[in-house]
């Protein structure tokens, strides 16, 4: 039996060597989120009956916790070690909750954009996403660009309309003042 202290909101997900950062197809084990205040004198626990001398991979499915190195081995080999298992998580393109669906569609080679495994064991998660974009950073990128070219052609509007002023002779002080007219032949109007 193995014992983790859960703290604040973490959770706790078997994964696969091969996969990680995504629910074990089969036989999972998922301690669900703990959301524990900051200030908390409690510790939550989950508890892991272990009947196997095979390698149990986990991970945090909070975030990107797993991509961070939350991640964990019990019974690890030679073969699948922490540092192998910590190094495929880290290009893992998302963490996943049992039950829950990629939201990657697909790689270019039209693998699924989690799946590490062609058969060989070396093959790693590789972040390409077949040239797609994520439409909201697009649109956001474009927004950001149109706000500031306004605002660019805005200040060389003023700067413009400042130094024809200067040129003009009108000063700051003389906006609001009334204007005198001489008539040439009897002083001020």
């Amino acid at each position: 039996m193995l014992v983790l202290v859960l703290l604040f909101n973490h959770s706790i997900v078997q994964s696969t060597f091969l996969t990680p950062c995504r629910p074990a197809p089969q036989t999972a084990f998922f301690s669900g989120f703990h959301p524990l205040p900051l200030d908390t004198q409690l510790l939550d626990t989950f508890t892991i009956n272990i009947t196997t001398t095979s390698p149990i991979f986990f991970y945090c499915s909070q975030g990107r916790h797993c991509q961070s190195g939350f991640v964990g081995v019990i019974n690890p080999t030679i073969n699948q070690s922490l540092s192998d298992y910590r190094a495929r998580a880290r290009k893992a393109l998302e963490s996943l909750n049992p039950g829950e669906r990629a939201r990657n569609v697909t790689k270019a080679g039209g693998k699924d954009s989690g799946d590490n495994d062609d058969g060989d064991g070396n093959d790693t998660d590789g972040g390409d996403q077949g040239g797609k974009k994520n439409v909201g950073v697009v649109i956001g990128g474009v927004l950001g660009g149109v706000v500031l070219m306004i605002v660019g052609i805005a200040g060389l509007v003023v700067v413009v309309v400042r130094k024809r002023g200067v040129r003009k002779g009108i000063r700051k002080e003389d906006v609001g003042r009334p204007v005198l007219k001489s008539n040439m032949a009897g002083g001020f109007v």
